[in-house]
């Protein structure tokens, strides 16, 4: 069983370091904080990233590659990955919630757009083909082309609360919650649940219980990018990482768990 840590909406930080360089990457408030909670307590992490600002218009293509290398050297617990366009991308309707104005074509060269600038930006081996899509949304052809993109997706993580998630029936939703994960032999995909979102987690005392008790190959735990520099946020994160070490559970990223259930 492993534990795994998750940022969505992810380009702020990514801005920032190209507008206002840092000495290295960790002198970065967000980067740094989230090395000191690997230091301390082995937790690895995700970021889910947009390939723009749909409010200012910063693209991943401006980001600075100065920093690439300590991206690089550091892919063993800090992954970034493929999160949507921007902030308005549906690729799918999510259980009819919203309405899909990105089509299949439109999916396959986001998908390429980021995927190739993250390459730039962070180093092949900081991306993470398990991401974790804007809405949860995702047809079943926007699924296959970005399985089928350069560096495509192995896997997809799935809602944290009972909605359907990207193609899912009901009967797939319901397996994906009850089993944690889920394998589609037909899509040749690994979903994965996603338990807590911190900003809903108002009792520490539950967030505790909830990593003491998880029984499941994986627990699932995210943010947003515009809460990590709450105070309260990294709270619950540090909460969560030094629950995970005192009781022996390790940290990981969710593809360490797709080898043991093919074998």
């Amino acid at each position: 069983m492993v534990i795994h840590f998750s940022i969505d909406d992810f380009i702020e930080s990514f801005r920032d370091l190209t507008e206002k360089p840092y000495d290295t990457l960790f002198s970065h408030p967000v980067f740094s904080f989230l090395q000191e909670m690997h230091v301390a307590y082995g937790a690895v992490f995700s970021c889910y990233c947009f390939g723009r600002d749909a409010r200012s218009g910063f693209r991943l293509e401006d980001v600075t590659q100065q920093y690439r290398e300590e991206f690089s050297r550091n892919a063993h617990w800090l992954r970034f990955g493929f999160h949507g366009m921007d902030s308005n991308a549906v690729y799918g309707d999510n259980g009819g919630t919203r309405t899909i104005n990105r089509d299949v074509q439109q999916a396959a060269a986001d998908y390429a757009y980021v995927i190739k600038h993250l390459r730039r930006i962070v180093g092949e081996a900081a991306i993470d083909r398990i991401p974790r899509v804007h809405f949860f949304a995702g047809t079943n052809a926007c699924c296959a082309a970005w399985k089928q993109a350069e560096y495509g997706i192995l896997g997809l993580l799935t809602a944290d609360d009972d909605r359907c998630s990207y193609y899912h029936d009901d009967v797939m939703r319901k397996r994906v919650i009850q089993d944690h994960m889920l394998y589609d032999a037909d899509a040749g995909l690994w979903f994965f649940r996603t338990h807590i979102r911190l900003e809903r987690e108002k009792d520490e005392k539950n967030l505790y219980e909830s990593v003491i008790h998880f029984r499941g190959p994986c627990q699932i735990i995210f943010t947003h990018e515009c809460h990590m520099g709450e105070a309260e946020t990294r709270k619950k994160i540090e909460l969560c990482a030094q629950t995970a070490r005192i009781t022996g559970k390790n940290m990981g990223f969710p593809c360490s768990c797709i080898e043991p259930m093919k074998a």
